[in-house]
């Protein structure tokens, strides 16, 4: 233990001198202000649906079944047609629907849009009234007597209906960027420089094994995550998840220095590898667009170490009723730390002694 504290120590002063650790804690502390003062809890742009109703069916029904709809999705009741259209030259962002009585118990709908108004967006009142006015008002509807009387809505996850502020759900996304992969980056450039400087040439001269070199690369990219995740972490989230989070993250930070490791064994500088490392880089953030964007979300994306981190560290953030996800993560993750873990030691190792 103490020839590791001794080359861990001398890691960490190295670092400092050459500015690299304060570099990443810099680099923390900006992304943490950024998400915090600059990008905005919410992106979305909600268009107000302005409503003139005759019948009071659907006024009476929202004001019963929804009392908040009002607020969270922008609906507004006027009391008249001229109201209606003065609310929609105002804002040009919206629509408006006339429901008046129809012929034998049935309800004539009128869609009032904008000149530029997409035509999915037509599409999709439309349906979302029929469905509507059917469950409101049956046997009218489109749907069988009894459904309207068993069918019931809840949600199967508690918390699914939250709305979760856009700075904090991109936040995974900052911490795979900033935390997850920085090992990879870091140890292609830390161990690359000390081959260029023969600093491992002459490590071999000493008694000590060449794996207690590896071993603080690994203890020091620890350190280094366990503090920029902090960093990020706490302001944002609280201690909210925080220990589940944090252990996610120290498998991926060791998975990929074992990754940084093992490409740094083929090159003898930091420069000849830096293509791979750019090329690897982009490939593991490829599991970031699923994760903003889950309709994308084909079947080799799960080839991916990254695809199971940032999918874990959303479970565990944001917890609902998919622990599953947690513990499906580190259940995959876990076993490659390991297994690359050793073989990069044994690459890593192989490698050296052929210099010699």
């Amino acid at each position: 233990m103490n020839r590791l504290a001794a080359i861990f120590k001398k890691d960490v002063i190295l670092g400092v001198k050459d500015v690299f650790l304060l570099l990443e804690v810099s680099f923390a502390i900006i992304f943490v202000l950024v998400l915090l003062f600059i990008v905005p809890e919410d992106v979305r742009t909600t268009g107000m649906a302005y409503i003139y109703d005759t019948t009071h069916v659907v006024e009476d029904f929202v004001t019963e079944y929804v009392p908040d709809i009002e607020d969270s999705e922008g609906e507004y009741y006027v009391e008249s047609r001229e109201a209606l259209i003065e609310g929609m030259v105002e804002d040009v962002n919206s629509i408006g629907l006339i429901i008046t009585n129809g012929v034998e118990d049935t309800y004539g709908v009128e869609l009032l849009t904008q000149p530029y108004t997409k035509e999915g967006v037509i599409d999709f009142v439309e349906v979302d009234l029929e469905d509507l006015l059917s469950i409101i008002a049956p046997p009218y509807g489109i749907y069988p007597e009894d459904v309207y009387a068993s069918v019931r809505l809840e949600a199967r996850q508690r918390g699914t209906d939250e709305i979760i502020p856009f700075n904090k759900s991109i936040l995974p996304t900052f911490l795979i960027f900033n935390v997850g992969l920085i090992g990879l980056f870091a140890l292609v450039s830390i161990i690359g420089q000390e081959r260029v400087d023969m600093t491992i040439r002459a490590f071999r001269l000493t008694p000590t094994s060449l794996n207690y070199f590896l071993a603080s690369k690994y203890l020091l990219m620890l350190c280094l995550g366990l503090v920029t995740f902090t960093i990020i972490y706490i302001p944002m989230m609280g201690f909210s998840g925080y220990l589940l989070s944090l252990l996610i993250m120290m498998i991926t930070v060791l998975v990929m220095s074992s990754i940084g490791i093992i490409l740094a064994s083929f090159y003898k500088g930091p420069m000849e590898a830096m293509g791979w490392v750019f090329i690897i880089m982009t490939l593991l953030t490829l599991p970031v667009v699923s994760q903003l964007n889950p309709v994308f979300s084909p079947a080799w994306l799960k080839l991916f170490p990254t695809y199971y981190t940032i999918f874990a560290l959303d479970a565990a953030m944001f917890p609902s009723d998919n622990g599953m996800v947690i513990w499906q993560g580190i259940a995959v993750l876990a076993p490659l730390m390991v297994i690359l873990i050793l073989f990069s030691g044994w690459i890593f190792n192989r490698k050296i002694r052929k210099e010699a």
